[in-house]
């Protein structure tokens, strides 16, 4: 995953991903309660996990040493699988008769923002 530098570049990033996680879930409205809550669980368990690295790695500011850097970034991402984990899990057992397609199609569509907008966005 290509980092952004700057945290304007963060913010833009995690607004990017919070639009999809309202925006479409609203979309789905139309189509089924259901589907919408379905469509915003799966988008929100992926939002979490990206915000909680983003905070991580861009809380600090300043020299800092390169193996500090690498050892952060390590633990940021270990966060996040296990946020992530946690909360699919957690989600499907609550809502055990959630709309699959409308949770994960979400959930990669976010993690997929997550993924090109770092291409897209120009610092």
């Amino acid at each position: 995953m290509q980092i952004p530098r700057k945290p304007a570049v963060i913010s833009q990033l995690i607004g990017a991903e919070l639009l999809i996680v309202v925006v479409l879930p609203v979309a789905l409205l139309l189509h089924s309660t259901h589907v919408a809550i379905s469509a915003f669980v799966g988008g929100t368990a992926c939002l979490i996990p990206n915000a909680y690295v983003a905070y991580r790695l861009y809380r600090v500011q300043g020299a800092e040493s390169g193996q500090r850097v690498v050892l952060r970034a390590m633990r940021a991402e270990l966060g996040r699988l296990l946020m992530t984990a946690v909360l699919v899990v957690t989600a499907i057992l609550l809502f055990g008769d959630m709309d699959i397609i409308a949770f994960f199609g979400t959930f990669i569509l976010v993690l997929v923002i997550d993924r090109v907008m770092p291409m897209v966005i120009r610092p």
